[in-house]
């Protein structure tokens, strides 16, 4: 068996990814909003992001919340697992969880379907090779 490097172990995951799970209804979408004067003040320039559309949302169970110190709350989701970039796919966390110090920038996550609800991003685990995991939490 020849040796796969890791761009080629992820390409395998995205390719199978979509077959071995079942049909998702929770559409996710990353807004990325541009103020010109600070957070709520004047006419938004909108960036948006669509999700892959076989990502898994799934909400947090009360006995992950119970476990967790405090650091997840009834109504929180998780997303994932996606595939992180690779030579002919994948995803960035750049484009999945944008960050920004900036005081003019507000990244919002919108989701219809099975989940409906605005939220944000409280967590986004990058920690394994294959998949990006993200939390959310509801805002509205």
């Amino acid at each position: 068996m020849p040796f796969l490097s890791l761009n080629g172990l992820r390409k395998i995951a995205e390719t199978y990814r979509p077959i071995a799970t079942p049909i998702r209804v929770t559409r996710v979408e990353v807004r990325k909003l541009f103020w010109p004067e600070g957070i709520g003040i004047g006419e938004p320039v909108e960036d948006t992001f669509v999700f892959p559309a076989y990502v898994k949302v799934r909400e947090i169970r009360l006995q992950d919340i119970a476990g967790s110190g405090g650091k997840l709350e009834v109504g929180d989701v998780e997303v994932g697992p996606i595939t992180p970039e690779f030579p002919g796919g994948g995803w960035t966390l750049a484009e999945l969880a944008p960050g920004s110090d900036d005081d003019k920038i507000e990244v919002k996550y919108f989701l219809t379907g099975a989940i409906v609800g605005e939220f944000r991003r409280t967590r986004a685990d990058s920690g394994r090779p294959f998949r990006y995991m993200l939390t959310l939490r509801r805002t509205i």
